[in-house]
C-alpha cells in the first residue's frame, strides 16, 4: 500500500464497489479516486522525475558537453601533449586491480574520506586545467562516487572537468574495449 493511501472498502460491497474490490481508493487528504487514475498519476510522476539517471530523479550534473569518450581520453593519454588530470574516483580495488594509465586515485567520493582526499589532492591546481573523473564501479544511474565528484570539483570552480563516459562499467567501456590499462598497486 502506498504511504497516505488507505482502501476505501472494507465488508459487504457498497454502493459504487464491485464484489472484487473497491473502484476507488482513499487519499491521505480524503479525496477517492479510482484505481486507474492513480496509477496513471503514479506512473505520470515517476516518468517526468526520471531526467537523466532512470534511478534517482535527478539529472545527471553535468551536460553532454562535459562527456569524454574513452576512444578520445586513449588518444590523449600520455605522452600526448594534451594530456589531462585523469583521476579515479572510485573504490580503490577496482583501481589497484585495473586502471587507465597515468590515473590517480581519490578513492570513493562517495564517501566523506574519499571526497576530502579528492578537494585535498586537487585544491591547488589551476581552476582551468582539465580533469578528468572516472569510476566505473557500476552504471551510473547507481553510482555513488561519480556525482559527487562532479558537483565537489563543480563547487570548487574547476571550469574543465570532463566525465569520462563509462555509462555501465570500467570493464565494459574501458577494457573490454582494449584500450590501454595499468594493473596492479
Amino acid at each position: 500500500m502506498f504511504h497516505g493511501v488507505s482502501r476505501r472498502f472494507s465488508g459487504a460491497p457498497k454502493r459504487g464497489h464491485s464484489p472484487h474490490g473497491p473502484a476507488g481508493i482513499q487519499l491521505a487528504t480524503g479525496r477517492v479516486v479510482n484505481r486507474r487514475t492513480l496509477l496513471l498519476g503514479l506512473l505520470a510522476t515517476a516518468c517526468s522525475r526520471s531526467n537523466g539517471d532512470g534511478a534517482s530523479g535527478k539529472a545527471f550534473p553535468w551536460t553532454p558537453d562535459r562527456l569524454l569518450a574513452p576512444a578520445e581520453l586513449a588518444r590523449r593519454l600520455p605522452p600526448a601533449k594534451d594530456s589531462p588530470t585523469v583521476l579515479h574516483v572510485g573504490p580503490t580495488s577496482l583501481f589497484r586491480g585495473s586502471r587507465i594509465p597515468g590515473a590517480s586515485s581519490t578513492g570513493e567520493a562517495g564517501e566523506a574520506d574519499g571526497l576530502a582526499e579528492l578537494e585535498r589532492r586537487t585544491a591547488a591546481f589551476a581552476r582551468d586545467r582539465e580533469l578528468v573523473i572516472y569510476c566505473g564501479c557500476c552504471p551510473w544511474k547507481n553510482c555513488p562516487n561519480i556525482r559527487p565528484a562532479y558537483e565537489k570539483l563543480a563547487q570548487m570552480r574547476f571550469t574543465n572537468v570532463r566525465v569520462l563516459d563509462l555509462p555501465t562499467t570500467f570493464r565494459a567501456g574501458w577494457t573490454d574495449q582494449g584500450f590501454p590499462v595499468e594493473k596492479g598497486a
